[in-house]
């Protein structure tokens, strides 16, 4: 019986300690998914790259009537330099804007899409978010 639980306590604490991502291991030139909060290390290299924060203004929430259609911003870590970058709704006139993309330290990042697209409140956990994105090298 003592080796029962034994082996039962040490089950128990290796299955809390592995966290594994849902999301595969991204790629240079490649769309990716990142979780708010997760760290990916790009595959082949030593630069990871970490979704810090998000700010979600987009009018997506439901039963909201909205006179525009409002943006989100995510902050984004690539080797300890952080930078913000913008998402805007696709079909509204951003001409201004062609591709939400901002450049760190020597890469290049598309901001792509940000989910949840619809949220039951304003105050959608941050846990929640997951981004798109396209990483280019300089």
């Amino acid at each position: 019986m003592k080796y029962i639980t034994i082996l039962l306590v040490v089950l128990f604490f290796s299955c809390s300690e592995s966290v594994t991502s849902t999301n595969p291991i991204p790629e240079f030139h490649k769309e990716f998914e990142i979780d708010y909060g997760e760290t990916l290390t790009f595959e082949g290299t030593e630069i990871a790259i970490r979704l810090v924060d998000v700010t979600d203004f987009r009018c997506n929430v439901a039963d909201i009537d909205c006179v525009w259609s409002g943006d989100a911003t995510i902050l984004l870590d690539i080797d300890n330099q952080q930078e913000e970058i913008n998402l805007y709704y696709p079909d509204q006139d951003y001409s201004w804007q062609k591709k939400p993309a901002s450049f760190i330290s020597d890469y290049q990042i598309e901001f792509l899409s940000l989910s949840p697209e619809r949220r039951k409140t304003n105050d959608e956990p941050k846990r929640n978010y997951r981004a798109k994105l396209i990483v280019f090298p300089k």
